[in-house]
């Protein structure tokens, strides 16, 4: 057998998360450096190859990685700059119209004009984590081949390869969902509404879906 595993960890601080994105103020930019939206602290990846029994080959595929930042706000715009990006503030009095608890903090989406606004990507998402499977069986039949002739390291095979595999992902049905709602006039506020992908925020890993387990059969033919 033989395994790799890759684990870093990481940190990433910006004033904008891109063109598409606005600050909580247009006319005051001081608040706006803070977490970026692809600072993920976890990040963990393990692959390997085993030959099992009877000439079959495992080789698992896992991904994990810590939930992505998301941006809070209140989905009002009171500043006039025409961008519903404003985030509320820590709250002090539970009992103000609008206050809503989060990770255990209170938030208001109706500051005060001297209350300390949240921070940009103050939100936290879930974790993603996802295993993938493959076993393959490969026969070899027909008359030999002599492979890399006239070289040192020539070798005789089989003319002809047959190669079965079953191919499995999220192999657990573990549901990842995607980055929480941000909006706090939103009825699904701090909720996810659809699945996260491997590709999140440009994170490149696993699979592009990360839905229901699926199962793959594929057989190919060499030679």
């Amino acid at each position: 057998f033989g395994f790799y595993a890759t684990y870093s960890l990481g940190k990433a601080k910006s004033d904008t998360d891109g063109p598409e994105t606005f600050p909580a103020n247009s006319f005051d930019l001081s608040g706006e450096y803070g977490r970026s939206a692809v600072d993920v602290r976890h990040r963990f990846l393990f692959g390997g190859s085993i030959n099992a029994p009877g000439k079959i080959t495992l080789s698992p595929f896992v991904v994990a990685y810590a939930g992505l930042p998301y941006n809070i706000t209140t989905g009002v715009d009171t500043n006039g700059d025409q961008q519903f990006t404003e985030r509320p503030s820590f709250a002090t009095d539970a009992s103000r119209p609008g206050v809503v608890s989060l990770a255990g903090l209170l938030l208001d989406p109706n500051p005060a004009f001297d209350q300390q606004t949240i921070p940009r990507n103050f939100g936290n998402g879930p974790a993603f984590i996802i295993a993938n499977l493959r076993l393959s069986k490969a026969i070899s039949f027909g008359s030999k081949a002599t492979v890399g002739a006239g070289t040192p390291g020539a070798r005789s095979e089989k003319r002809f390869n047959l190669t079965f595999s079953l191919q499995g992902q999220n192999i657990f049905n573990r549901t990842n969902p995607n980055t929480p709602i941000g909006n706090m006039r939103s009825a699904l506020f701090a909720k996810s509404n659809a699945a996260a992908t491997a590709y999140s925020s440009g994170l490149g890993l696993g699979s592009t879906t990360a839905g229901n387990r699926r199962l793959e059969a594929r057989v190919r033919f060499s030679f």
